[in-house]
């Protein structure tokens, strides 16, 4: 299928490249476009690169936490003492309420900043595809992505401030490749597909043969099943649309 080259990515990257492109072959014959007795090559080619991109720097960060700051303050409360008095000439004691002042310790919330040693991180991926075919005319389809991530590490444990250790959130670059692969391929399919079926109900004007007159009929109608003529030589050939035939094998087989 032709080579992707990768830059700056892990050692395994050539391993996981031909894991898809294995896997993309496969969607490919499974895409109804040829069947293993069509005498039909359809050569397909993608080339491209896979690039990552990493760097990091050392920073110094800041983290902002609010904080419980102990303050003295003075306060006023109410005390019962014990006061005599006479009454009558005879000595009694009674309760008095009294108002005192006494130094008592508060808190306020206050703002603080915590100063740490991080590491940032920027990693980015960028993914440029050309997929070609030449089903009878040569066309290509280009597909690219990217994607950046940036993130910070550091070893910081102070829970009581709301600062926790934080790992490396590295992408998974065997995931991010599955992801676009599927698409660019699933989008190269659509694109083959329609190209395919437009070069097979063509191919059928004018065709003497009889094995490949149906080869192009069937895999017209395959491709592109309201297409007028196809529908029309089935319905001739074998007096009833390729629709009905397909149900009634499918009733055969069950």
């Amino acid at each position: 299928m032709g080579e992707i080259q990768s830059q700056n990515y892990r050692i395994s990257s050539d391993s996981q490249i031909k894991i898809i492109q294995t896997q993309i072959d496969e969607k490919l014959k499974k895409a109804s476009l040829f069947s293993s007795q069509s005498p039909k090559v359809l050569d397909v080619k993608l080339r491209g690169q896979i690039i990552r991109q990493y760097f990091n720097q050392p920073t110094m960060m800041a983290h902002s936490y609010q904080d419980k700051v102990p303050y003295q303050a003075l306060e006023d409360y109410e005390e019962t003492e014990y006061v005599q008095v006479y009454e009558n000439g005879i000595p009694k004691t009674i309760p008095k309420k009294v108002r005192k002042t006494r130094q008592v310790t508060k808190y306020k919330n206050e703002l603080k900043t915590h100063r740490y040693r991080a590491v940032k991180h920027n990693e980015s991926l960028q993914m440029s595809l050309v997929s070609s075919a030449n089903p009878g005319v040569e066309f290509k389809t280009g597909y690219s992505k990217d994607k950046i991530n940036n993130f910070v590490t550091h070893d910081e444990n102070l829970p009581q401030i709301g600062l926790t250790p934080k790992e490396p959130q590295f992408l998974v670059v065997s995931d991010w490749l599955q992801e676009h692969y599927s698409a660019m391929t699933t989008e190269f399919i659509n694109r083959l597909r329609s190209v395919t079926a437009d070069q097979f109900c063509q191919a059928v004007k004018g065709e003497r043969d009889t094995s490949a007159v149906a080869e192009n009929y069937s895999r017209c109608a395959e491709l592109e099943p309201s297409n007028p003529a196809a529908i029309a030589w089935f319905t001739s050939t074998f007096g009833m649309p390729r629709a009905e035939i397909l149900k009634t094998l499918e009733k055969s087989i069950l």
